[in-house]
């Protein structure tokens, strides 16, 4: 069974926990919308925490928190980073939460995200909503981003879709992003990107990820997050539906709805799913190296044996 209650969490009151008998989800009420903490019951937390910025609440800057949260993109202008330092609305479910930002005082932008739990797995769904309660339409996509602890390895496909005499993938770059970085390594069917903290370069490439998943590797626990990529649609940053960045303390995995034309009063919508798996549970525990059981797990992935 799914059980919702309010707790504190590093500092901040009024959060929400979701729990089964197997995961635990937090979400704060004082910021964001933000969800804290991810992770199996007791257990130490996937997602990155900013220690420093534990408590805060308020101001004009914008900080990172950590834990998973949604921007509109393009990256261009004051666009996405108007700080959500601020109380929020929310709706208690049976099995979850609905968290409501303030609109947006630039962009006119009003975020919301969903959040349930299933009763009898370790899985979360996720939907995630724009309103553009501007007086304008305005182009943009939803942009999920997860923002992991430090040390895992991020794995994503390469997807070799039959397309003929024409390309059938986009790997896209940043100015910054170095492809002989180390932390970098891709496959025939599949990249990784390990968060090292003793690098300090930014590193950060975009896919056109059709298979809708990607998945992070921290000790042996094994966090897989999915959402539709829909073949045909317009997609920013030159057709990515999944970008993935890193720094020495940070790695996100960042998902994209399509470019959408929302007019005034409109709503956008997004979805993902998080899954929390063990490697006993895939078969995989037995085996030290993080790139040695790479290829097993994206295996595993593709063919949903979990």
């Amino acid at each position: 069974m799914s059980k919702v209650e309010v707790c504190q969490y590093h500092g901040w009151d009024d959060c929400i926990k979701i729990s089964n008998d197997r995961i635990e989800v937090i979400a704060a009420t004082k910021i964001g919308p933000r969800i804290l903490r991810l992770a199996f019951c007791g257990e130490d937390n996937v997602f990155y925490e900013a220690k420093e910025q534990q408590g805060l609440t308020g101001g004009e800057e914008w900080r990172i928190y950590g834990g998973h949260r949604l921007w509109h993109g393009p990256q261009i202008g004051y666009r996405p980073n108007e700080p959500d330092n601020e109380v929020i609305s929310y709706e208690l479910l049976a099995d979850g939460v609905i968290l409501t930002g303030k609109k947006e005082l630039k962009s006119g932008m009003q975020k919301q995200i969903t959040l349930r739990i299933l009763s009898d797995k370790p899985e979360v769904e996720i939907t995630h909503r724009i309103t553009n309660h501007s007086v304008w339409p305005v182009e943009l996509t939803a942009w999920a981003l997860s923002v992991m602890a430090p040390g895992g390895l991020a794995l994503w496909p390469n997807t070799k879709l039959d397309t003929g005499f024409l390309p059938n993938n986009a790997l896209i770059t940043w100015p910054y992003t170095k492809l002989e970085d180390k932390r970098f390594q891709i496959r025939n069917d599949y990249m990784t990107l390990q968060q090292d903290s003793s690098q300090k370069d930014w590193f950060k490439i975009g896919t056109s990820n059709v298979e809708g998943w990607a998945a992070y590797l921290l000790n042996y626990t094994l966090f897989v997050k999915q959402y539709e990529h829909i073949l045909g649609a317009n997609y920013s940053d030159i057709c990515s539906s999944f970008e993935i960045y890193t720094d020495a303390d940070i790695i996100e995995l960042e998902s994209l709805s399509p470019l959408t034309k929302l007019e005034a009063g409109e709503t956008i919508t997004h979805k993902e799913t998080w899954s929390l798996l063990t490697m006993k549970e895939l078969g995989l525990e037995t085996v030290e190296g993080q790139m040695d059981i790479a290829g097993s797990i994206v295996d595993k992935i593709r063919i949903r044996n979990f």
